[in-house]
């Protein structure tokens, strides 16, 4: 008489783990090879001090240079008293986060002059 027998069952959780361990693992890996890419691309293509997209404000204009090609635009005064109007709404750590980068750049300027 054959007697029915479940088969061995393995043990899951230490299968789940491994599989998560090597997708997560697959993921690092990945998104490094992007990273590495990107920042040759940049490299090669623009210079190692350029970067492909700069914004910037003097006076009532935003100058504005993409992959090379500088425009400037002229603000008016009803456009200067909106974005003043939202810039007072954003929440304090956007706005923080602005001041720092806005720091960061000028402190930047200044160490490789």
């Amino acid at each position: 008489m054959l007697h029915n027998r479940k088969p061995k069952q393995r043990n899951t959780n230490f299968r789940v783990f491994w599989r998560a361990a090597l997708t997560c693992f697959f993921l690092l890996i990945l998104i490094t090879g992007f990273i590495i890419a990107d920042y040759n691309t940049r490299q090669v293509g623009f210079g190692s001090g350029s970067m492909r997209i700069e914004i910037f404000t003097k006076e009532d204009s935003v100058y504005v240079n993409m992959l090379g090609r500088e425009q400037a635009y002229e603000m008016s005064e009803q456009l200067s008293k909106w974005t003043g109007r939202l810039w007072n709404v954003l929440p304090p750590v956007i706005r923080a986060m602005f001041w720092m980068f806005e720091g960061e750049c000028v402190a930047a300027t200044e160490v490789l002059k």
